[in-house]
């Protein structure tokens, strides 16, 4: 199960692995890394208009929380 992959990760504890796995589900259900950096709003976004172009920043428009979380770990 994803619980006994994450526990093979140094440094995350017990509270830490159940977080994550409440914020995102079961790990299995993603087909590529990308999918959770997207679920967690890590996607970067650039704000630009003619020839002018911005800043890529990170767009933020996912769950609060699994950022959050992920920042801690």
């Amino acid at each position: 199960t994803s619980y006994e992959v994450l526990q093979t990760v140094p440094g995350l504890g017990d509270a830490t692995i159940t977080d994550l796995l409440a914020e995102t589900g079961d790990l299995t259900n993603y087909e590529h890394p990308r999918q959770l950096l997207k679920l967690a709003g890590l996607t970067l976004k650039e704000s630009s208009s003619g020839q002018h172009t911005g800043q890529k920043r990170i767009s933020k428009r996912g769950r609060r929380r699994l950022r959050a979380l992920l920042f801690r770990v």
